[in-house]
């Protein structure tokens, strides 16, 4: 809460300060977060009583401002001419490049669609290995018949053997690097899920900026005088 007391303590210095010609009146003026000066009150017969009802409007304005604030910093100026209230603010506000993902996460995103991609490429070959295993199965037990019978050589059969071998391991092959691709796919959709919901859970990311600017100003002169 904002204290009164060095705004008072301000306006009763101005009135202990040496009178200036009682015959005259005097206009009070106001200027608000730096507009111009503009007259708001009725005159007044010294030039203590403008002072003091600008004091009092100071005080007035501070306790109003700093309970919409509470983490205003606020200076008060009292330089013998001018009563002014000068507020630094910490301003939030929404920070856009804040939403945009960062290079990190544009990187997992670019793997994750590749990865995708991979993984589809892989049920067509494998379709393929499985029907070139599913032919060399049935040419390696023709193999091994016509050699019971005598009329395939060894080295005939070791051939028919080997290229059975290899269909099989194809097919082996191709199914381990599907079942690591969908780990990998479950695992990096499992990731974005989870930042996704810490995003929504998250509040939306702010910038602070600081900024000073003299929230009020009164000064008191004779009456025909424009300060502009």
């Amino acid at each position: 809460m904002l204290k009164t007391v060095p705004f008072m303590l301000a306006a009763l210095c101005w009135l202990s300060s040496p009178a200036v010609a009682t015959a005259e009146s005097w206009i009070l003026w106001e200027s608000v977060e730096e507009h111009r000066l503009h007259p708001v009150d009725s005159p007044f017969p010294s030039q203590a009583a403008c002072i003091s009802r600008g004091g009092a409007r100071t005080a007035q304005f501070g306790k109003q401002y700093k309970l919409k604030h509470p983490d205003a910093v606020t200076n008060f100026t009292d330089d013998r001419l001018t009563l002014s209230i000068r507020l630094t603010l910490s301003i939030r506000r929404p920070d856009e490049t804040l939403n945009k993902p960062n290079r990190l996460e544009k990187l997992a995103a670019a793997d994750a669609q590749a990865l995708e991609k991979y993984r589809a490429t892989l049920e067509p070959v494998l379709e393929i290995y499985e029907r070139e295993l599913a032919r060399q199965t049935e040419l390696a037990q023709i193999a091994q018949g016509r050699y019971d019978r005598g009329a395939l050589s060894a080295s005939e059969l070791r051939q028919s053997q080997h290229a059975l071998a290899a269909a099989q391991k194809n097919v082996e092959d191709t199914r381990r690097d599907r079942a690591e691709a969908d780990r990998m796919l479950t695992e990096a959709r499992s990731a974005e899920a989870d930042r996704m919901g810490a995003e929504v859970n998250r509040p939306p990311p702010t910038t602070t900026r600081r900024v000073e600017f003299t929230a009020l100003r009164y000064q008191c002169w004779p009456v025909g005088v424009n300060p502009q």
